[in-house]
């Protein structure tokens, strides 16, 4: 199996067992691990950036002839075969004299640039590293015939590699030999291929539109016999004295350990072809890997839904708008794009679509950090958050829009100060990032490379500002605008990885009834802000989610337009979490319905006549009933059993309704009674997709009183309710008729049947 290797935002990254060496041109060998799996390009000085201007008077640049040796491995260490070598050699064009700039800008094309800007976060989905490819866009730099397998004496076999010469020309006309070494004589290459990638790019280039020019050397299945040893291999190359040295980095990749890890794509089955779509190099692996265990997932033209080059007719879902939209819009295309753009993935496009930079980098190891319109999603890296004040907090933070002050969060970059101001425009606790990326701020050096922080995260972190922990509904806004950030994003095949941190903005630990689900996003322990209370931390990765309560958000305040339901994102996000909180739908030997009463154990909205209700159910033979107290005293996974395995799920108005977003698609929520709030359940059930009835007739049901609201006056929510027990049968039976009658449901018992 070929070796893959992926670059993704300029970190080079193997699956797996790679031996790593980082050279540097101008110090030579900098560092060098074994097995490990991430390395990113030495830093660049900064001073090539100062003296810019003053090169482009140089003529000419001069040359250095420059040799770093590879490590040497000991006589008695068997290397049995190396699937990839490669070589890349950053050169930093904005030096180039004004005269060379333009003759470099015409040697290299416009139709070979292939990345740009905007573009950075998807390298893996847009630049595989093969052994194979086109010349189309290089062969004026680097032709097949200045690739060649030169001969390191007369004798030697074109198959067997003395040294492999690479030929490049640069704008200023340049044709030196750049000649790799391989000094032992059994070194056997089957294939060598030099590639050129050219990068245009802000991200990495102030005074010339191209930024990057990196040589990629490839050779396939480099392969030593068992007594045989690699003792040494030297590295020379003609590299131009500019002010910003070229970086070489060397990587060995063991081809027995070198492949991609399916096991790590922990997703719903029917969700993988939509993975597979967002990420082509792993669909690719898998397709060339004998033990992919979803071959079944491939070759699927289906997309989430906010991608660019997403067909309406491939995407996860189409809304479903059977009723009338009550003069919202004029047409009933409108109202379809308008409740996709509402409640559905097209939320997630509209998103990406804002996405602005704040703190634009000009090199890998500077700041960024972009955000969406008012400040509702934000993504960084290298960013760093002085937490020292909280030393001096005595009172609990929770809700608390002083956290931060003027100049405790920044990054070093160039800072589009005005931009971020004017997004600052919702400033409240779960509406947006601005109480906190208000007093964002330049800062003078580089936080990390000067080791200005005390802590340093390197592995992703999603800092969360979260609802009320103790109510399922408003907790959920939680947990569902974290998954619908996943996709915001989704740049990296380990998008859906557990191999994050999760930083919850206050100062309690976390507890919670529903603390289960953060497995479905975590494997490591859920931080607050005591964990760096005192302390300067830097994240090289951070992402700042969308938030629980954001003015026309998603879940809560959502303004749903009339007459649609079925959001693809809601239905995603159930599938989610039952998948990878493995909660199980049993399969059944009969076509009865099950009904679950969910009994209250609380002051109010309790149904005074739960018994009669239930004992009306039971008669019925078409139905198993059972009737459920989801507190403290039943784990959540617990719950979900139950519910994900219910056909009717009934009670009356309250947070535990909320697990109508884990019913099985052809599923009813009877919502017995919503206490005069008539759409919040109402609008879940239509996102999610599920059918829902509730009470109609108030002359059948009797309340206990006008209730007490806790602050004065009459509230139907705090008091308690009987009904009546026909008129409940029947709207139960309602309910029944919709279940048989639903294709889902049908589709499930024959499968069940054909199982037995």
């Amino acid at each position: 199996m070929n070796c893959r290797l992926t670059v993704t935002d300029l970190t080079l990254t193997c699956d797996k067992d790679c031996t790593i060496g980082f050279l540097n041109a101008e110090s030579g060998l900098e560092s060098f691990n074994t097995r490990i799996t991430a390395v990113t390009l030495a830093k660049p000085s900064v001073e090539g950036l100062k003296l810019a201007k003053g090169a482009q008077k140089n003529p000419q640049p001069n040359l250095q002839d420059t040799a770093v040796q590879a490590p040497s491995f000991a006589d008695n260490e068997s290397v049995r075969s190396y699937s990839c070598i490669l070589l890349v050699l950053a050169t930093p064009t904005h030096v180039f004299t004004a005269k060379h700039g333009k003759e470099w800008r015409r040697t290299i094309s416009r139709k070979c640039v292939q990345f740009s800007y905007d573009k950075l976060p998807r390298f893996t989905k847009n630049y595989r590293i093969v052994l194979g490819g086109s010349y189309r866009c290089t062969k004026s730099l680097l032709s097949p015939a200045n690739i060649k397998l030169a001969k390191s004496g007369d004798n030697l076999k074109a198959t067997k590699v003395g040294h492999i010469c690479a030929s490049f020309e640069a704008s200023v006309g340049l044709k030196k030999k750049s000649p790799i070494h391989g000094s032992d004589r059994n070194m056997y290459a089957r294939r060598a291929l030099v590639h050129l990638m050219v990068v245009e790019s802000r991200y990495l280039s102030v005074f010339h539109p191209i930024a990057l020019a990196s040589v990629v050397l490839i050779c396939d299945v480099i392969d030593f016999g068992e007594e045989r040893r690699l003792q040494k291999m030297e590295l020379c190359s003609y590299t131009k004295r500019l002010s910003v040295p070229a970086l070489l980095l060397l990587v060995f990749t063991e081809h027995t350990g070198c492949g991609y890890n399916f096991t790590d794509i922990n997703l719903p089955i029917e969700h993988i072809p939509y993975y597979f779509n967002s990420f082509p190099e792993v669909a690719q692996q898998c397709e060339e890997d004998p033990d992919c265990p979803f071959k079944s997932s491939l070759g699927h033209k289906v997309c989430w839904g906010y991608e660019r080059d997403c067909k309406p007719q491939n995407s996860y879902s189409t809304p479903s708008c059977p009723g009338d939209h009550r003069g919202w819009v004029k047409t009933k295309q409108d109202q379809l794009r308008t409740f996709y753009t509402q409640g559905d993935f097209g939320y997630v496009r509209d998103q990406l679509q804002e996405m602005m930079v704040m703190c634009e980098p000009t090199f890998k190891e500077d700041s960024s950090l972009e955000c969406s319109k008012h400040l509702r999603f934000c993504r960084g890296r290298n960013i760093m958050i002085n937490f020292t004040d909280l030393n001096t907090r005595k009172e609990p933070l929770r809700y608390k829009m002083d956290v931060l002050k003027e100049g405790q969060v920044g990054g070093f970059c160039t800072f589009h100060q005005d931009r971020l101001a004017g997004e600052c425009d919702q400033i409240s606790p779960l509406q947006s990032w601005g109480p906190e990326l208000r007093y964002f701020s330049r800062l003078p050096r580089r936080p990390i490379v000067e080791k200005d922080c005390d802590v340093v995260i390197e592995k992703p972190t999603f800092i969360l500002k979260i609802d009320a922990t103790v109510n399922m509904y408003h907790h959920f806004c939680d947990f569902f605008n974290l998954y619908a950030s996943l996709h915001v994003n989704s740049s990296h095949p380990s998008t859906f990885s557990t191999d994050i941190h999760i930083l919850i903005w206050e100062s309690f630990t976390y507890q919670s009834t529903f603390g289960d689900v953060w497995e479905t996003f975590t494997s490591h322990p859920i931080w607050d802000l005591k964990t760096f209370r005192g302390e300067t931390v830097c994240f090289r990765n951070l992402v700042l989610p969308l938030l629980p309560r954001m003015i026309f958000g998603l879940y809560y305040n959502t303004p749903i337009i009339w007459g649609c339901e079925k959001s693809g994102l809601f239905h995603a996000f159930s599938k989610h979490i039952l998948h990878r909180l493995k909660i199980p739908h049993h399969s059944r030997g009969n076509n009865k319905i099950h009904v679950t009463l969910l009994s209250r154990d609380t002051a109010y909205r309790k149904i005074l006549n739960e018994d009669e209700l239930i004992k009306g159910l039971k008669e019925n033979p078409d139905y198993v009933v059972q009737r459920v107290v989801y507190n403290r005293n039943m784990d959540f996974k617990t719950q979900l059993k139950y519910t994900h395995n219910s056909d009717i799920f009934i009670g009356i108005h309250g947070a535990g309704l909320t697990h109508l977003l884990f019913l099985p698609d052809w599923a009813v929520i009877f919502e017995l009674y919503n206490c005069e709030d008539e759409s919040c359940y109402l609008d879940l059930a239509r996102l999610r997709g599920v059918k829902y009835i509730t009470w109609q007739n108030h002359t059948k049901l009797v309340q206990q009183d006008e209730g007490h609201h806790p602050d004065g006056g009459a509230h139907a929510k705090f008091t308690n309710y009987s009904f009546d027990v026909e008129e409940f049968l029947r709207l139960v039976q309602v309910a029944a008729k919709h279940v048989k009658n639903h294709k889902a449901f049908k589709d499930f018992h024959n499968t069940a049947h054909d199982e037995l």
